[in-house]
């Protein structure tokens, strides 16, 4: 996922941070089966799965740019 959200922010000119979480403890609050998590603006886009880089496009443009 870390990958792809990199390449589609580069690609629409987004500055992003990314942080990435690997405390044991956090991630022992979630379903393991629900892992990896994906958290843009603190919205949950997608578990498990990467997202399609179209709904990556989609909620950066909506959360990270001006109006």
């Amino acid at each position: 996922m870390r990958e792809v959200v990199i390449a589609e922010a580069e690609r629409l000119g987004i500055a992003i941070q990314l942080e990435e979480n690997g405390d044991a403890e956090q991630l022992s609050k979630f379903n393991p089966l629900s892992l990896p998590r994906l958290y843009i603006a603190g919205d949950l886009v997608a578990s498990q799965n990467p997202p399609k880089t179209q709904a990556i496009e989609r909620v950066l443009k909506k959360t990270l740019t001006p109006q």
